[in-house]
């Protein structure tokens, strides 16, 4: 359990919410799937997340979840090397969401560490995100350009990585996400 601020006056409100952050399974699929459509202005993220659960390749699925209700999920699915995917443990996370009323608690963060101690748990080999460099940087992001990689989307610094084996990271070139990723940007 997480105790995590509100963002609200200590003096006014002194509760902190708890939040757990467990292995989202089939029977969340629902929540899951809410918390994404009430996060983002369009329903885009929330068919991904349907679609993704639905037959992909899901490595981590991440709940936050608070009062017995779930606020926060974090997807992570593998990747692909452009040379035909020989390249082990390549993971995307992405999508992550916190439900609109969570928002500013760190649940989101919080989400991130469990997903990168995951993949470190689990000999990831690399673990990339498309994101804010300034928001996802501190927990250990790097520009995944400064490491001669690449992915289906023109995202300059805000593609990032996290290298876990610097005995055999990730090699330069292209990686891509799962196909259904490619409906995002239509």
């Amino acid at each position: 359990m997480l105790g995590l601020d509100d963002g609200s006056d200590a003096a006014a409100s002194p509760r902190t919410d708890l939040v757990t952050l467990r292995d989202a399974d089939e029977a969340d699929a629902k929540d899951l799937i809410a918390v994404h459509a009430a996060a983002f202005p369009t329903d885009a993220e929330a068919k991904l997340v349907a679609e993704l659960l639905d037959g992909y390749d899901v490595l981590f699925s991440i709940a936050a979840e608070c009062d017995g209700r779930i606020v926060g999920h974090a997807l992570l699915t593998g990747m692909t090397h452009e040379d035909g995917g020989s390249v082990r443990g390549l993971v995307g996370l992405a999508p992550i969401a916190v439900h609109p009323d969570f928002q500013g608690r760190g649940i989101g963060k919080a989400l991130v560490r469990e997903a990168i101690r995951q993949c470190k748990a689990n000999r990831v080999t690399a673990l990339f995100v498309l994101g804010e460099p300034g928001y996802y940087g501190p927990m250990g992001f790097q520009p995944a350009s400064e490491q001669g990689l690449t992915s289906e989307f023109d995202a300059g610094d805000a593609f990032q990585v996290i290298q876990f084996r610097p005995d055999r990271p990730a090699p330069a070139g292209r990686v891509s996400y799962a196909p259904a990723f490619n409906n995002l940007a239509h």
